[in-house]
């Protein structure tokens, strides 16, 4: 049984990603500033939009907590390997892959737009959550460019953590702090 997550002979085995101390806290925040946002999405009475930013944005963590373990852009990446191979198109790589970037940076670009013209006039415990989001969108970014050789913001550090993992840190607290503060401002 593997203890992690990795890619053997060209197939993805299911494993424990990251099973690190730091690895499992992570996990743990993620579910516990969902069940926060749930919380804010509770206090959010009548107010349909707010409401729905709280419950995706537990959705969101909570995939992301799944995928910390997980590990499944492995799995994505290996099955686009695998396609291109396939398809004669490995030779290529360095390209799609930095097409593959590119898209990454645009939807984060386009997200973080949308939510900004979204929740411009929210209250400021939103505002707070969604500045979160545009931390955890550039982790989301440095993390995908990582699995494509880009690996110099990934390996450098912060007090002792990788930067990539200082991001995802700052971020889960930022948006616990939004979503905390949200649920007091609603009682």
């Amino acid at each position: 049984m593997a203890t992690s997550t990795y890619i053997e002979s060209n197939q993805w085995v299911i494993g424990i990603g990251d099973p690190t101390v730091l690895g499992w806290v992570t996990v743990f925040i993620y579910f516990a500033v969902a069940l926060f946002c749930l919380k804010a999405a509770t206090s959010a009475d009548f107010n349909k939009s707010e409401k729905l930013f709280w419950l995706f944005l537990a959705f969101f963590l909570i995939a992301l907590g799944v995928n910390k373990q997980l590990d499944l852009q492995s799995l994505l990446t290996q099955i686009g390997r695998n396609i291109a191979i396939e398809q004669g198109l490995y030779k290529d790589r360095r390209t799609i892959q930095a097409g593959f970037i590119i898209l990454i940076g645009l939807l984060c670009t386009i997200g973080t737009a949308i939510l900004l013209r979204i929740y411009r006039k929210a209250n400021i415990a939103i505002k707070i959550a969604f500045t979160g989001c545009i931390v955890l969108f550039a982790f989301i970014f440095i993390r995908a460019s990582s699995f494509h050789h880009i690996d110099i913001l990934t390996n450098m550090k912060l007090a002792g953590i990788k930067i990539e993992n200082s991001l995802e840190l700052a971020g889960l607290a930022i948006i616990g702090l939004g979503s905390f503060q949200y649920g007091k401002s609603k009682k």
